[in-house]
């Protein structure tokens, strides 16, 4: 899978931000997106944060991309 996707070996919280490395000695500063509605996520989405970046999903009971998320329409 690679150095990007492997596990990482160590993070330290700092506020919003995290000091990570990917084993590689590899560094970089980790914005959580989600935290204080940096994200662009419906708000009937969950936002999870990943490394460079976050995913949103749309919660139970509502579809869509994430970005957008409506109840389903009933036919």
């Amino acid at each position: 899978m690679g150095p990007f996707f492997s596990t990482l070996i160590r993070a330290q919280a700092c506020g919003h931000q995290t000091a990570a490395s990917d084993g590689t000695g590899r560094r970089w500063r980790e914005r959580d997106e989600c935290a204080g509605g940096q994200s662009l996520c419906d708000e009937n989405a969950i936002c999870t944060n990943t490394v460079h970046g976050h995913l949103c999903t749309c919660k139970p009971g509502y579809v869509g991309n994430g970005t957008i998320c409506r109840e389903p329409r009933v036919l």
